[in-house]
């Protein structure tokens, strides 16, 4: 589980509470924790003298700051942050199919559950991204159905008989490529998604409706 950690903050509690001018935007009472506030700016004789601009009360001839302590909190929901993590994620590769390599594999699947852009109707240009982004092939132009060209010249996948394979079992990394129109996906460009080991696939947005009809290309 992910943690998120913030430490050393150091704010500037009185720094020119009152301090306004028509050059700068209202100084904030409260330093670095929230940034500079926008306003209303305006020349004020009363505002800006001496007094209010650096009043004696606050003016240390120092910066007074205070430093919280370290903290952190645990990634509950899994996706913040998740493009930042370094540990592949544990993905089910346990099959019986011969070649196929569990350690391509689990890097390809870490590598498209990263790319998490909901259906936008780019699953090619996302899944040749993960398979760049795991080391297993530069990224090539085409549509999703041309997958199945890219991949056949690609040595890092070999594509197996899906005779008697439910492809709703199929281990993590397993690249799936639809022909145009197959089983009811776009008639112009296919469709292509990468299992992640659990009877769910992803191109940027996850489904666990794997369907029939798919070309099954596993890393080797």
């Amino acid at each position: 589980m992910t943690a998120y950690t913030f430490n050393n903050l150091n704010a500037n509690l009185f720094a020119n509470p009152f301090c306004i001018s028509y050059s700068s935007p209202v100084s904030n009472p409260f330093g670095n924790i929230f940034g500079s506030m926008p306003g209303a700016c305006w020349s004020d004789p009363m505002l800006n003298n001496p007094f209010f601009n650096n009043p004696p009360l606050f003016n240390f001839g120092f910066t007074p700051t205070f430093q919280m302590p370290n903290f952190s909190f645990p990634d509950i929901f899994g996706f913040l942050n998740d493009n930042n993590y370094s540990k592949p994620r544990h993905f089910n590769t346990k099959t019986t199919l011969k070649e196929y390599n569990a350690k391509k594999a689990e890097k390809l699947a870490d590598a498209i559950s990263k790319i998490r852009t909901g259906f936008d109707g780019k699953c090619a240009a996302h899944v040749k991204e993960a398979i760049a982004d795991a080391g297993l092939g530069e990224y090539e132009s085409g549509h999703a159905y041309q997958l199945a060209d890219i991949l056949s010249d690609n040595k890092n996948f070999k594509e197996i008989s899906t005779d008697g394979v439910d492809l709703a079992e199929l281990p993590a990394g397993c690249v799936l490529v639809y022909d145009k129109g197959v089983a009811g996906y776009d008639s112009q460009y296919g469709h292509t998604e990468i299992t992640l080991g659990d009877g769910t696939a992803s191109s940027g947005g996850i489904t666990s409706n794997i369907r029939d009809g798919a070309r099954v290309f596993i890393p080797v």
